[in-house]
């Protein structure tokens, strides 16, 4: 497996910020997460001082440009390949994660709309690639050989001058909405995700962190469900449309975690709590609202119909989804798709649309009896999918 990389410093260029970090710190964090173990930094001495002055980098190997030892260079190189970037590239995460897959078996570049390309080359290759790079040679004959993966998005990029980060920022957030299409849903790909990405532009480069925006999130979402505990149709309109807001926004701390490289484990957990809060506060709200508007005791009761047909839910999906491996989930696509469907937030448009009409009962309703439901289908795949695999493995 892939776990080196060799980052060439050569000019000042690696230094100029993208959202706010050093164009060589995002090659940096981003190698850590795609598996990058050793990374080795070759480049000018005077740059030395300017690279350790940057915090966050973690463990590397500094070797000076003018020492002409390739060699020892190569020596450095444990494994069979080894991955090669200028401190001045800028690539997302999604293609160099695929250049580092496909690398481990071929000669693979990475090309974007910069005349140099990210490589993955064997070791045995490093000096002569290296040497391309510093007496600025032509690479076409090394790239001829090497399989091609083209990046989204025009990516990778090459800074050559300060003015080149805004193009590259602008790079970068497209290639976030390019690596979502094929998963995202319809109402997600055409609404959700270009309203979010216009207030992601505008956050990205102030002091707001994504934790902060999940919370916001969250309070807007409980704001809603306060309204939809009200009697009144304009209330509870209101309440209905903030919670749509604030599931359309939900991407939005996601998208500056990855753009910032600031994803953490932490802020994964809050996010998925914190949506998960909302809903039950949403429902929560609307069964109080439509009990103070009917004055129907059933709607008290739903509630607790509701919270349980909840509660039966996170117990199905951690049973047969969450505590499963990834060969057990190939088996059965359908519980990748009951996992995509449960997560999927594009029910709080129906909610939206009801309310102008009035009719937030059905919803109610209809959610009280369909948790129910999902978690006994749930429960019933499993139960197939491993009856299934008992009787191929049988045979």
């Amino acid at each position: 497996m892939l776990k080196e990389a060799v980052i060439l410093f050569l000019d000042e260029h690696g230094l100029i910020p993208i959202f706010g970090e050093p164009a060589i710190k995002r090659n940096f964090l981003l190698l850590r997460r795609l598996g990058i173990k050793k990374i080795i930094v070759l480049g000018r001495m005077d740059l030395y001082e300017r690279l350790s002055d940057i915090s966050g980098l973690g463990d590397f190997i500094f070797y000076p440009i003018n020492i002409k030892k390739e060699d020892v260079l190569e020596e450095m190189i444990k494994g069979e390949k080894v991955l090669i970037l200028k401190a001045n590239h800028i690539v997302d995460k999604f293609s160099l994660q695929e250049l580092i897959k496909r690398g481990e078996k071929d000669i693979c570049v990475l090309e974007g709309d910069s005349e140099e390309p990210v490589f993955v080359v064997p070791k045995e290759d490093l000096k002569k690639l290296i040497h391309i790079f510093l007496d600025r040679e032509d690479a076409a004959p090394f790239i001829e050989k090497a399989k091609k993966i083209k990046g989204i998005a025009g990516l990778p990029y090459v800074l050559s001058q300060k003015e080149d980060a805004k193009k590259a920022e602008h790079m970068l957030i497209k290639a976030l909405s390019l690596e979502k299409r094929d998963t995202d849903s319809f109402i997600a790909k055409n609404f959700d995700r270009n309203i979010s990405l216009f207030f992601t532009k505008r956050l990205v480069h102030t002091s707001v962190t994504p934790n902060q925006i999940t919370l916001t999130g969250m309070s807007i979402g409980f704001i809603g469900a306060f309204l939809l505990s009200f009697p009144n149709y304009w209330a509870q309109l209101l309440g209905a449309f903030l919670f749509l807001f604030c599931v359309i926004v939900d991407g939005v701390d996601g998208e500056i975690a990855r753009l910032k490289l600031k994803e953490s484990i932490f802020g994964h957990y809050l996010d998925i709590i914190t949506d998960n809060l909302v809903h039950v506060a949403i429902f929560i709200g609307m069964g109080i609202g439509l009990y103070r508007k009917t004055g129907n005791q059933l709607y008290l009761t739903l509630i607790w119909v509701l919270l349980i047909g909840f509660g039966l839910c996170a117990i199905s999906v951690y049973q047969c989804i969450l505590k499963k491996s990834e060969e057990e989930l190939r088996r059965s696509p359908f519980l990748i798709k009951a996992m995509s469907l449960l997560t999927n937030r594009d029910f709080a448009y129906l909610v939206a649309l009801l309310a102008v009409f009035d009719k937030l009962n059905w919803f109610f309703v209809m959610t009280a009896i369909g948790s129910y439901v999902f978690s006994l289908t749930l429960w019933t795949a499993d139960y197939l999918s491993k009856k299934n695999y008992s009787a191929e493995s049988s045979a």
